[in-house]
C-alpha cells in the first residue's frame, strides 16, 4: 500500500484512477491470495478515496517530498531516517503513513517512539527550517 501511495505522490495528477492503477500494480503479485483480495484491496480502495481528498488540500502552496532517506552521524553512531512524506511551507512537516496502530502520544513524549523526532532533527538540517508538525496519517479505510 505504501508503495502505491509513494508512486502516486511522486507522479501526482489528482486523479483517483491513477492512484487505483498504482494500487493494482502493487497488489498484482498478491491477487491470488484471498486475504489480499478480500481485505487489503477493499481497504486500499477506501483509503484511496480519502487520500485523494487529503492530497488535493495539502498540495496547495508547499513543497512535498516523498520517501526521503537521509543519514546523520553523531558521535560514533549513524542515525538513518526514511520519511514517508515531508512538506515544507516555511516550516517542516514530517508525515508517517500508518495502516496499523498509531504510537501513543505519551510514549512519543517519553522517548519510547523516537522515529518521528529523529526524522525531524535530520530533516531540519536538510531543509534549513524548523519543524512545525509531526503527523501520523492513519490510513485505515473507514470513517
Amino acid at each position: 500500500m505504501h508503495k502505491a501511495l509513494e508512486e502516486f505522490s511522486k507522479k501526482y495528477d489528482g486523479n483517483i484512477e491513477t492512484l487505483v492503477e498504482f494500487g493494482r500494480q502493487e497488489f498484482k503479485p498478491y491477487e491470488n491470495y484471498v486475504g489480499a483480495r478480500s481485505f487489503w484491496w477493499g481497504k486500499f480502495l477506501r483509503i484511496a478515496e480519502k487520500f485523494i481528498e487529503l492530497e488535493k488540500e495539502r498540495r496547495k502552496g508547499q513543497k512535498i517530498y516523498i520517501e526521503q532517506q537521509r543519514e546523520y552521524k553523531i558521535g560514533g553512531f549513524t542515525l538513518k531516517a526514511t520519511a514517508d512524506r515531508i512538506e515544507v511551507d516555511g516550516g517542516l512537516k514530517v508525515i508517517d503513513y500508518k495502516t496499523g496502530r498509531i504510537p501513543d502520544k505519551k510514549d512519543i513524549e517519553r522517548g519510547l517512539e523516537p522515529q518521528m523526532p529523529i526524522e525531524a532533527i535530520i530533516f531540519e538540517k536538510e531543509y534549513g527550517v524548523t519543524t512545525t508538525a509531526l503527523e501520523y496519517w492513519h490510513l485505515k479505510g473507514v470513517d
